[in-house]
Formats: C-alpha cells, structure tokens, sequence
C-alpha cells in the first residue's frame, strides 16, 4: 500500500510539473520572444529571464540580473524532485553536464534552495504527505564563451550528474531547453534592470531633456532601438546560417568534407577582407573584429561537428576561445591546429574537387552564402555583446 502511495505521488508530482505554470502577483511583469521569457519580481527588484524545459514544463534554465549589476548574468536554474530530503542539501554544489549543439562542459553550481511545490498541509490545518521540492540552482556568473554559445546554439541539453546524493533524490535528472529568444529576452532583461538602476541612482536620468541633433531621439532611446535592431538581425542570421548549414550537410556524402574545408577558407577570406574595410572606415575597432572573428570560428566549429569531423570541431572551437581572449586584451599564442586536423588526402584532393563541375554547382553558391551570413551574425553578436 505504502509502495501505491509513493508511486501514485511521484506520478501525480511529475504531470504536475509537467504542466505547472509559476503564479506570479500584480508587482511583476512578463515579456516573451519565442521560447524564453522575463518575468520581473517586485517591481524590478529581481529581473530573470528563462527557458522551459521540454520533459517537464516546471525547469527552469536562464539567468538572474539585480539592479546595480545589471551586466551581470547569474546562472538560475529550477528542478524538480519528488523527495523533500533535498532541503538537507542546501548549500551543496551540484555537477552540471551542458551539451550546446554538441559542445559538451560541465560546471559546478550552488543549490541555493528547496522549497515545498505545495503546501505540506491542507486548508483546515491536517497534515499532508511530505510536499514535492523546486530545486533553485545559481551563484554562478557565465564567461564570455559561454554566453557566445548560448547565442549562436539552437538547443541546450543539461543533465545533473553529481553528487550521488543529489542523484538519489531526482526523478528527472536530464532536460532539454530550446535557445530560440535568448538574445532578445537577454536584451530585455538587461533594458529593464538598467531602467530601474536609473531610478535608484539617478531619478533625474529618467527625465533626461538630451537629444541627438538628427534623429531627435534621446541617447537612451537611440541605443534602445540598435540594440532591438541588432537582436532581431542575431535572430534572423542564427536561423538562416542553420539552414544553410543543414544544406551543407544534405550534400552527397563525398562532397561534405570538402565543402567544409572549402567552406572554411571562403569564410578568412571574405572576413580579412570586410573586417579590415570596417576598421578601416572606423565602423568597427580592431578589438571588435576580432570579437566578431571569434564568433564567426564557432559557426565553423559547429558546421565541422555536423559533418562529424570532430577534430576540426575541436580546432575551430579552440581557435575561437583563443580569439575571444585576444578581444579582451589578452596575449595569447595563435592555435596552429589546421594543419594537424585537416588530412593530406583531404587537402591534396581539394584543388581537384574544386573544379568538378557537379561540386562548383551544388556547394560554391551555399559555401558562398554560409559565409555571408556567419560574417552579419557574428557582427550582429559582437554589437550586441560589446556597445
């Protein structure tokens, strides 16, 4: 009977959480952009903005931003267990397994509380079985690298994989959260808390008289609508760069290494030369391009990880975190690792492939226009990420 009991709560636990939608009073706000979502909490006190998880609609995974440290992202992520023996961990350290689209990572973030999904006893006062647990995780500030990901990713799997005696406690330990409206609620999140940062420090900013001289539009405002504009040029690059991609990935199969390749070579190409016309046009600096390079190396990693050539993956995604390091003023010694991750079949075929004609009229137009389109996502990213 007890064994009924057990098994007919943790089931009842779990299509609860399947279909739970948080309550939230009069003093909060909501603003949603496909998948994600920010909600305010008293006021503007609390700003986060999140994903739902696909097995059970009740996780959470986004982040937190608190006025006065509005540039700060802090990890915030919500799970389920039907055990209230979890409260006894509080302040544990749990291991988190991320995979990005096939970027796989793990980090250690902090249970920061547990409480009862339901009350643990009844309206007239009876106790009532011990309530199910949401589980708050956070005290975690992402690197730059992994908000990049995030940004230029489409899915992000996670699964808790330590302590064991976390483990124990979980009905669920793995979920998937969709990426699509990261970087406009991200945006959103950050306008809403500097807004109310406006207020605490300065009450007189809100009421600022101060306009461009040819838009007639107040700093804050002009910067308001580049930063909506570039969010929504982000949005549209991501998805057209994954199309393109999945285009590249349908080839006949003897032709997708060395589209990759070539594919690689079209995008230093035309970057080296579209990046140093904005420097030199003083549209962009010399730290920005190489932000944007960094970003446009990730796109790369991820089309060489589809076509399952993993090491390549691994040295453009290398190549990538080298860059993001060098925007930041870092001195940091250049990868090297082409040459070692590309085959000398590979590379002794390529001149040959390059000029059949079945592959100049099946890849050269798509590997044309993936470049393109990395090249305007990445710029998009770095606006977003850097002014």
């Amino acid at each position: 009977m007890m064994k009924c009991l057990q098994f007919f709560m943790l089931s009842s636990f779990v299509l609860l959480m399947l279909f739970i939608k948080p309550a939230y009073s009069n003093d909060n706000n909501e603003w949603s952009h496909d998948d994600w979502t920010v909600i305010s909490y008293g006021g503007l006190n609390l700003i986060k903005y999140v994903a739902h998880g696909d097995n059970i609609y009740g996780h959470e995974f986004g982040f937190s931003k608190t006025p006065n440290t509005c540039s700060n992202d802090n990890l915030w992520i919500r799970w389920s267990s039907g055990d209230p023996r979890v409260k006894d961990l509080k302040g544990t350290e749990a291991t988190f397994q991320f995979d990005v689209d096939g970027t796989s990572f793990q980090i250690q973030v902090d249970l920061v509380s547990s409480s009862d999904l339901i009350p643990p006893r009844d309206d007239i006062g009876n106790a009532t079985p011990s309530s199910p647990q949401i589980m708050t995780f956070s005290n975690f500030i992402p690197n730059t690298n992994f908000i990049k990901l995030l940004e230029t990713g489409h899915v992000v799997t996670i699964d808790i994989v330590g302590p064991k005696e976390l483990i124990q406690y979980l009905d669920v330990p793995s979920d998937k959260f969709s990426l699509e409206g990261f970087i406009a609620t991200r945006l959103k999140a950050k306008d809403w808390c500097d807004s109310h940062t406006s207020i605490i420090v300065d009450s007189e900013r809100i009421t600022s008289k101060s306009v461009t001289s040819k838009t007639g539009l107040t700093p804050k405002r002009k910067a308001e609508l580049d930063a909506e504009w570039n969010a929504k040029s982000a949005s549209k690059y991501l998805l057209k760069v994954k199309e393109t991609q999945d285009k590249i990935i349908a080839l006949p199969e003897e032709y997708i290494q060395f589209a990759v390749l070539a594919a690689g070579g079209q995008l230093n190409t035309k970057m080296a030369g579209w990046g140093q016309d904005e420097v030199d046009a003083g549209n962009m600096s010399q730290q920005e391009l190489i932000y944007a390079m960094s970003v446009a190396m990730l796109k790369l990693s991820e089309l060489a990880q589809a076509a399952e050539m993993f090491e390549a993956s691994s040295c453009h995604f290398r190549e990538s975190t080298i860059l993001t390091a060098m925007a930041s003023g870092k001195s940091v010694a250049p990868a090297n690792c082409r040459q070692d991750v590309y085959s000398t079949e590979l590379l002794s075929g390529s001149m040959s492939v390059a000029n059949d004609p079945e592959f100049k009229s099946l890849v050269q137009g798509l590997i044309n226009q993936w470049s393109t389109e990395v090249i305007m996502l990445s710029q998009a990213i770095m606006k977003i990420d850097l002014r």
